[in-house]
């Protein structure tokens, strides 16, 4: 199986690093889907998104680029098997742990007070939410079936493994 990360600031010009801006419609990025069909035609191997996420405001319209795309991919003869957002939680900064994204499904507000009960607050990001839904519902799940398959194994898809014997579980080890 094939993972692959996509996020908006995974296209650039080589040689430099010249960005292809999403955000601004650069007219030189590439189509998820041709690029997935692409890496389907080479490896002939089943791909799943591994981490797709966006920051802010934009969070749902990068939700449908995606999924307009994942959509699109059976028609091509693409096996793509899952799509992982990340991070279901908002998360700080790798190289600044004051700042936070406001990426996930959940926001975590941070003010002078946080944290100083040993918790943080959650809050659901609902336009977010609602994409995701609606996404879901595309492929026959619901939004509490996939938020309960984080916590049980009712809702986890099967998948076959080379030998031809089941797996019961897709486990995914990332930083």
């Amino acid at each position: 199986v094939i993972g692959v990360n996509c996020y908006h600031s995974n296209q650039w010009e080589h040689p430099g690093d010249d960005r292809l801006h999403w955000h601004l419609a650069d007219p030189r990025r590439l189509e998820l889907a041709d690029m997935l069909q692409s890496l389907w035609q080479r490896y002939e191997r089943p791909q799943f998104i591994s981490e797709t996420g966006h920051v802010g405001a934009g969070r749902p319209v990068w939700l449908d680029e995606v999924g307009s795309a994942v959509q699109r991919c059976p028609g091509r003869g693409v096996p793509l098997e899952g799509v992982c957002l990340y991070p279901l939680v908002d998360r700080p900064g790798w190289e600044d742990a004051a700042h936070w994204h406001h990426s996930g499904l959940w926001d975590v507000p941070i003010t002078e007070s946080s944290g100083a009960s040993g918790h943080l607050p959650r809050l659901l990001n609902e336009p977010y939410a609602r994409r995701l839904e609606f996404w879901l519902s595309k492929v026959g799940m619901r939004y509490d079936d996939a938020l309960n398959a984080t916590t049980t194994h009712s809702a986890l898809p099967s998948f076959i493994n080379p030998t031809g014997s089941l797996l019961s579980h897709l486990i995914v080890f990332s930083h």
